[in-house]
Formats: C-alpha cells, sequence, structure tokens
C-alpha cells in the first residue's frame, strides 16, 4: 500500500467517526495538561521546601536550657534558665564550625493598642541572629551591634504583628 492510500484511508475513518475522533483529541488534550499541571505543582512544592530549608541558615544549631519535671509533669524549657552569655561565648570561641552565635530570650507577651490587642510572643536577640537566618529588615532600619546600649530600646516586629497595629493606626488617624 502506498502513503497516499494510506492517508486517504485514516481520512475517510476520521470523517465517518467524528465523535470518536473529537473526543480522543479531547482525552489526550486533557491528559497532556493534567501531567504539566501535576509536574508543574510538584516543581513548585519542591522550591518552596527548598526555600525553607534555605532560611534555616548554614550548619543552623539551636541550643536550649533543658526542661525539668516537677512532681512528674514536665514544664518545657521555659522554666530553666541554665544558659548564660558565658555559655554562647564559648560556643563560638571553642566549636571552629560555628560561624555566628546569637544567644536569645523568648516569652509570650500581650501587645496593647489603645482599645486592641494582640498575643504575640517576643524574642530577643543579638545583631547576629538576622545573618544566621538570612532575613532581612523589610522597612525601618536594623539594629546592629554599635547602636545597642546596655538595654536596647527598640523593637523589630514581625509583618503580621506590624500591619495589624499599623491598620488600627490608620484607621484611628494616628
Amino acid at each position: 500500500m502506498n502513503r497516499t492510500a494510506l492517508l486517504r484511508s485514516a481520512v475517510v475513518a476520521l470523517l465517518r467517526n467524528k465523535m470518536r475522533s473529537v473526543l480522543t483529541v479531547l482525552g489526550i488534550t486533557i491528559g497532556i495538561a493534567a501531567v504539566i499541571c501535576v509536574v508543574s505543582i510538584g516543581k513548585a512544592g519542591q522550591a518552596r521546601v527548598e526555600q525553607q530549608l534555605n532560611n534555616l541558615g548554614d550548619n543552623f544549631v539551636w541550643v536550649e536550657a533543658g526542661g525539668r519535671a516537677v512532681n512528674g509533669v514536665r514544664t518545657g524549657t521555659h522554666d530553666t534558665k541554665t544558659l548564660v552569655m558565658a555559655d554562647a561565648i564559648a560556643i563560638k570561641n571553642q566549636v571552629s564550625l560555628i560561624k555566628s552565635v546569637s544567644p536569645n530570650v523568648d516569652d509570650p507577651v500581650q501587645v496593647v493598642y489603645g482599645n486592641q490587642n494582640w498575643h504575640t510572643s517576643y524574642r530577643g536577640v543579638s545583631p547576629e541572629y538576622f545573618d544566621i537566618k538570612r532575613w532581612y529588615v523589610d522597612q525601618g532600619a536594623s539594629s546592629r551591634r554599635t547602636t545597642w546600649t546596655a538595654r536596647p530600646t527598640f523593637v523589630q516586629s514581625g509583618a503580621r504583628c506590624a500591619n495589624s497595629f499599623l491598620a488600627l493606626k490608620i484607621q484611628s488617624g494616628k
């Protein structure tokens, strides 16, 4: 059989079975689109996970004071204050693989503005924390060691908390 006869036979079969031909083309198109969507979603998820892992920082190590048990009930780590600034300095000086150290304190807090309040938590850190976590300051200025006093008098807030109070400030005209 020659090529023209094969082509003519295929065209005749397609024209006789129009609905079957349209449904076949539609099925193939939907199948290809589904594969493209699944691959795209997988790549986006992979990129998001890689970004979150990258945000942890290089060789990120978290050292926290040990918890204690009172009458058999574990109280968690916040009741035991066994780590001091000298421990952070010793880790930095004695562990050669540690690039930066940022001691911190944290606790839950209730922030009040006017007649509104917001339950959040605070974390007091040194300026190196931002470099370790690969964070940047979106608005305002970042604190550096040269701006520190014995007790720094500034707050760097996360976007969610700041936006909540900024909206209140705009509404009240202050």
